[in-house]
C-alpha cells in the first residue's frame, strides 16, 4: 500500500480497519448497528474512549480525527488522480508541502495505526482477565469490565456463588491468584478493583 498508484487503496483499508475496532467496542457495547453514522458517532456510542488510558485519550480523538476527515467509502473506486481531485475539494490541501495524496496517505495510516494498536491492546487484555476469571471460577461472570471515566485502569465486578462464606479477602486472594498466574506483571498493573460478589451479595446490591 505505500506504492504510488495503490495510495487509494491505502486510504480505503485504513478506515475499514478502524470501523472493524470500533464496531467490536460496539457490539460490548450492545449499541444498534447504523452504518450511516459518522466514525466520531460510532466511537461515542461505542464507549470506546472510556477504555483508554486518559493520557492515551486526546491522541485517539485527534487520530479519530484525522481517519474520519480523509476516509471515504468510494476510495475503493478512486485511483490516483481521482483521490487527489477529492483531497483538493475537501480542502485537506491546505499547509501540504510536496505531494498532497502522499502526505494524505502517511496521515490516515499512521492514525489508523494509532486506534488500532491502543483499540486491540485494551481489548485483548479485557477478553483474557474474562477468561482466566471464567475458566478459574466455573459458572462466574464478569460484568462491567472497563476503565472508568478518568480513571487509568481496568475495574468490574466478578460474580460466583462459589464466593459465599468466604471473606472479602479470601475472595481477593482467589481471585489475584489466578490473575497472577496467567498474567505478566505489566498487564497486572492495568487492573485495578475487581469486586468479588455472589448473585445474592448483587441481589442485595441492587435491591431498591
Amino acid at each position: 500500500m505505500f506504492r504510488p498508484d495503490q495510495c487509494a487503496l491505502a486510504h480505503y483499508v485504513a478506515g475499514v480497519a478502524v470501523g472493524c475496532v470500533i464496531r467490536a467496542f460496539r457490539a460490548r457495547a450492545k449499541a444498534e448497528f447504523d452504518a450511516k453514522h459518522s466514525l466520531r458517532s460510532l466511537v461515542k456510542q461505542s464507549e470506546f474512549y472510556d477504555f483508554m488510558p486518559p493520557g492515551a485519550t486526546a491522541q485517539v480523538a485527534a487520530s479519530v480525527f484525522e481517519v474520519e476527515r480523509r476516509w471515504d467509502n468510494l476510495h475503493r473506486y478512486r485511483d490516483v488522480s481521482s483521490l487527489r481531485r477529492w483531497l483538493v475539494e475537501r480542502k485537506l490541501r491546505l499547509g501540504v508541502k510536496g505531494d498532497v495524496v502522499k502526505h494524505s496517505r502517511d496521515a490516515i495510516l499512521e492514525a489508523a495505526l494509532d486506534i488500532v494498536t491502543k483499540g486491540g491492546g485494551t481489548m485483548a487484555l479485557r477478553t483474557d482477565v474474562s477468561n482466566i476469571l471464567t475458566a478459574r471460577f466455573p459458572g462466574a461472570r464478569v460484568e462491567g469490565l472497563r476503565r472508568a471515566p478518568g480513571g487509568t485502569r481496568l475495574g468490574g465486578t466478578i460474580v460466583w456463588d462459589g464466593f459465599a462464606g468466604k471473606t472479602q479477602l479470601g475472595r481477593q486472594d482467589l481471585l489475584w491468584g489466578a490473575l497472577k498466574d496467567s498474567l505478566s506483571e505489566d498487564e497486572q498493573a492495568e487492573i485495578s478493583l475487581l469486586m468479588t460478589v455472589t448473585e445474592e451479595d448483587l441481589d442485595l446490591i441492587l435491591a431498591p
